[in-house]
C-alpha cells in the first residue's frame, strides 16, 4: 500500500486571500487519487467547520482529522477514534486560565469562552469575521455567475 498523505486546509489547500482551491491543486489531488494514494484531510477545524468550506465536496477523502487530532474520521465522516479531555483536566485549564486572566475558548456543542476577551482576542475576532465576510462576497459572486 502507497504511503498516506495528509493536507491541511487554511493556507494548504486553500489559500489565504480567496479561501478557494486553486485548479492546479485539484488537478495535483486528483493524481495523486488516481496514482492510488489514500489522502487525508488534517486540520485542527472542527468537523462543522470543515465541512462549511465544502472542502470536503471536493474530491473522494480517505479520511479526515480533525481538531488537531482529537477526533479521526473515516471517507464517510463515521467516528474511527476520539479523545476527549476529561472533566478534570477542563477545570484545571479553567482555573489556570483564571488565575492568570487568560480568555480560554472551550469547544463543546457550541464554544464558551470562560473569560472576558483581551484586546488581542476582540481583534483576532474582527479579523475572523472580516475574513468570513470576504469569503461570503466571494462565494456569491462566484454562483451569481
Amino acid at each position: 500500500m502507497k504511503p498516506m498523505i495528509a493536507f491541511d486546509i487554511d493556507g494548504t489547500l486553500m489559500d489565504n486571500v480567496h479561501h478557494q482551491v486553486c485548479p492546479s491543486t485539484l488537478q495535483a489531488l486528483k493524481q495523486l487519487k488516481e496514482n492510488g494514494y489514500p489522502i487525508i484531510i488534517a486540520t485542527g477545524r472542527a468537523v462543522e467547520s470543515l465541512k462549511r468550506t465544502g472542502i470536503d465536496q471536493i474530491i473522494n477523502w480517505d479520511g479526515f482529522v480533525c481538531n488537531n487530532g482529537q477526533i479521526i474520521l473515516d471517507q464517510d465522516f463515521n467516528i474511527i477514534e476520539e479523545h476527549i479531555i476529561s472533566p478534570e483536566i477542563v477545570e484545571e485549564c479553567i482555573d489556570v486560565a483564571k488565575k492568570h486572566h487568560i480568555p480560554l475558548a472551550l469547544k463543546m456543542e457550541h464554544r464558551i469562552l470562560t473569560q472576558e476577551p483581551d484586546d488581542n482576542v476582540l481583534n483576532a475576532i474582527r479579523l475572523l469575521i472580516l475574513s468570513f465576510l470576504q469569503w461570503e462576497l466571494i462565494m456569491v459572486k462566484k454562483y451569481k455567475r
